[in-house]
């Protein structure tokens, strides 16, 4: 890309298509008569593993894509530390790696029960509340709701464009590098 307003141009376009397919595919899966919640989850953590190559500057086959994808959802989606913990503990690491998540995950000395429900519902998406039983928790996640915040992580008010066009943390180069990397 010659100057900065074709890397905003071109990032805008490339992400844009990403929303675009994430939704609609996410929309199949979710509010069919047969909901399919586990390719919704696995497309939204691959948009987030993308998203944190961007951020990072790094999708080379050696990169941590975890903690490139715990620094995006931390510091882009704001998500605390926790929350991001958690879905890629319960969530991420067993769909992508072992196919299923179990009903229970140990973590910080404790268990958690996860949960999901198809349609938007804010009130639980990403809660953590007791479920009565000594250091047991039940996680929850409105898969929808998980969506819409990857959606406002990239074109939000304070979102990845938004900083890319701004060039914080030389932005601009990372995506640059990325793109090539992943056009190739």
């Amino acid at each position: 890309m010659k100057d900065s307003n074709e890397t905003i141009i071109t990032a805008r376009n490339f992400l844009k298509g990403k929303i675009e397919s994430l939704k609609k595919d996410s929309t199949q899966c979710l509010f069919k008569e047969h909901p399919a919640p586990f390719p919704s989850l696995l497309y939204c953590f691959s948009v987030i593993d993308l998203m944190g190559a961007l951020y990072a500057g790094n999708a080379q086959s050696n990169a941590p894509v975890t903690q490139q994808a715990n620094d995006y959802m931390t510091g882009v989606m704001k998500y605390p530390q926790n929350i991001s913990d958690l879905l890629q503990k319960v969530f991420r690491h067993k769909l992508v790696h072992l196919a299923q998540p179990n009903p229970a995950t140990n973590y910080d000395n404790k268990r958690y029960l996860w949960y999901f429900c198809h349609e938007s519902n804010r009130d639980i998406h990403l809660k953590v509340d007791p479920t009565g039983q000594k250091n047991e928790f039940r996680f929850r996640i409105g898969i929808w709701n998980f969506v819409e915040d990857i959606e406002d992580s990239i074109v939000g008010s304070n979102g990845y464009l938004v900083q890319l066009t701004n060039n914080v943390g030389n932005m601009q180069k990372n995506f640059v590098k990325v793109y090539k990397e992943i056009r190739i």
